[in-house]
């Protein structure tokens, strides 16, 4: 009995030991390999390649200080994580970068509020807190104001990054803003404007705010589309707003930087708002078609402007028209469409901390014919809001259902029926089911020339462009006809007043100068995944394939854990149960001599 037990013992302690030499063996495995499994969708923590293409680039040591104002956060599980996800963010970069990445973690807050001395103090270093709006429990919300801001020092230079509020959104925040640091020289920005008499006079007024705008970012400079390559050479990202009929010349130069790798954003403007002759009513004003020969140019690219004119219920704004009888008349307008923080696409996170960019009579935009077969992909960049609608173009379609007019600002009838208006059309808005029109997209591809086809136009620049390796051309008269892009991304907005109001509004010259800088870079960086969602699933539910690539890693990630360990326990059972009959028959043999 004695023996029996002792065998017993010593059967368990062996069976235990080797338990927990498995145990040391995988912690000492794992110290070696760190490696992490990512069930999110699209795989939102995984380090892309070219992150790890630019930490291996990295020689020196990066300084991160992390401001987080912990006492002020959210009372959210999603903030309250927030801190531990960055942490292991940034461990995760500093595996594959061969100098250091030192984090440092303060709190800009000595207590629990954030008052208007704080906010000073930390304004005049750049630092602005980030405002989030979280649905409390009895279904109530409130407003939190909190700092999560990131301070990225290298080699003497240093960059602010306020409102990081989501931990998918580091890898992008934090490798652009490497990139700029390593940068030896800012990008290059060029500035085109094709207007006609009646818009040249205001653009004159904005066009040298909205320079020093972009002037605090990048090298920018006024360029001449027509000079081509004079002007346009170097440049990393350009600008074109399209306010009246383009030229063959314009059309060639742009095709021309198009294809040689050059970034566009092509702003454009379909439709003005003008008083009918000898109409002197209130209310007497009508859409003035503009067609500026730009649109087959678009649609070659992959673009095809949509002939309305977007409304936004949100944003009705009050303004004063003009004086009679020594009164204000004041219209009530919704041609200023104000987006929200829905309108972004998430997979572009440099739009990350806009709350709405505002824009003045635009126009949709939609993927044009045989965009496909071409190999272009065309994507909605901002959206209008849910509160929008977008009427096509009529002859004469007068605007009064658009607007009220009152010669007394303070009048109670007017009020009231503005806000008649605005209950009717937003009932009418839940009925129809909103429809947030694409307002910027942009479209990627290797381009074919629009003028592969066709003979450039006469009086073009002799001078060429510096081409691409491998590139195919057409000569004539000296000058190189370049016929196709390299992988190449151009923007295109339907309105040009949102650049103007850069002057006025902060949103919109965050869109500029982010929009500007995300061009500018070598490699299209969305991949480095940024917010993928509001909600964070492990998978879309409407993505067949997602779905089963998601399933397959669950089933296998299932089996390691849940079949492999038990059969590895098993067979150590098994082995030790053959071994104690093996010891037995040797036992009884000795026994029977």
């Amino acid at each position: 009995m004695q023996k029996g037990f002792a065998l017993w013992v010593a059967n368990v302690s062996a069976l235990v030991a080797l338990l927990a030499g498995n145990l040391v063996l995988v912690n000492l495995i794992g110290g070696e390999w760190h490696e992490r499994v990512d069930l999110t969708a699209r795989n939102a923590y995984t380090v892309s390649p070219a992150t790890r293409d630019t930490l291996e680039e990295v020689e020196d040591e990066v300084v991160v200080e992390y401001l987080l104002s912990r006492e002020t956060l959210p009372r959210t599980q999603e903030f309250q994580s927030l801190e531990r996800e960055i942490l292991d963010r940034f461990a995760e970069f500093d595996r594959y970068c061969k100098g250091d990445i030192v984090v440092q973690v303060n709190d800009p807050v000595e207590d629990d509020q954030i008052d208007a001395r704080v906010r000073d103090d930390q304004a005049a270093r750049g630092i602005q807190p980030a405002v989030f709006q979280v649905k409390l429990d009895e279904g109530t919300t409130r407003d939190y104001t909190f700092y999560s801001t990131l301070r990225i020092a290298y080699r003497g230079r240093e960059e602010i990054v306020n409102q990081v509020t989501d931990a998918r959104d580091v890898e992008y925040l934090f490798v652009t803003t490497l990139r700029r640091l390593r940068q030896t020289a800012p990008p290059k920005v060029g500035l085109a404007s094709i207007a006609g008499e009646r818009e040249a006079g205001s653009w004159a007024r904005f066009e040298p705010k909205i320079l020093d705008v972009l002037g605090e970012h990048a090298v920018v400079s006024r360029v001449d589309i027509e000079k081509g390559p004079e002007d346009l050479e170097g440049l990393d990202a350009l600008y074109v707003l399209v306010r009246d009929t383009v030229n063959e010349k314009q059309l060639y130069e742009l095709d021309q930087f198009i294809m040689k790798g050059g970034r566009a954003v092509i702003c454009t403007e379909n439709f003005s708002l003008a008083r009918s002759a000898g109409d002197s009513r209130m209310g007497g004003y009508r859409w003035e078609l503009l067609k500026s020969g730009i649109e087959p140019f678009l649609e070659h690219f992959g673009v095809k402007p949509q002939f309305n004119m977007v409304f936004d219920l949100q944003n009705v704004q009050k303004m004063p028209q003009s004086r009679r009888g020594g009164r204000w008349i004041y219209l009530y307008y919704s041609f200023n469409v104000a987006t929200d923080r829905n309108s972004f696409n998430p997979k572009f996170p440099f739009t990350r901390n806009l709350e709405g960019v505002s824009f003045w009579f635009a126009h949709g935009l939609e993927p044009a014919e045989g965009i496909a077969e071409k190999g272009y992909e065309f994507e909605p960049l901002v959206r209008s809001s849910e509160l929008s609608w977008a009427p096509r173009y009529a002859d004469e379609n007068y605007v009064d259902e658009y607007w009220i007019a009152n010669e007394n600002m303070v009048s109670d009838e007017a009020e009231a029926a503005m806000a008649r208006w605005q209950q009717e059309k937003r009932e009418e808005l839940e009925v129809e089911g909103a429809v947030r029109t694409p307002i910027a997209a942009v479209v990627r591809g290797e381009f074919k020339s629009y003028f592969a086809d066709r003979e450039p136009p006469a009086g073009v620049s002799t001078k060429n462009y510096k081409l691409p390796e491998d590139a195919s051309f057409k000569e004539r008269d000296g000058r190189k006809t370049i016929l196709a892009s390299p992988v190449n991304r151009v923007v295109v907005v339907g309105d040009c007043d949102w650049v103007q109001h850069v002057v006025m509004l902060k949103a919109n010259r965050d869109f500029l100068v982010e929009l500007a800088g995300w061009l500018a870079e070598k490699e299209d960086l969305t991949e480095l995944v940024g917010k993928s969602a509001p909600a964070k699933p492990l998978y879309d539910e409407s993505d067949t394939e997602e779905k089963e690539e998601f399933e397959g890693k669950k089933i296998g990630y299932m089996v390691v854990m849940s079949v492999l360990s038990p059969l590895l326990v098993l067979a150590v059972g098994v082995a030790k149960l053959v071994l104690r009959q093996q010891e037995k028959v040797v036992q009884e043999k000795e026994a029977s001599r």
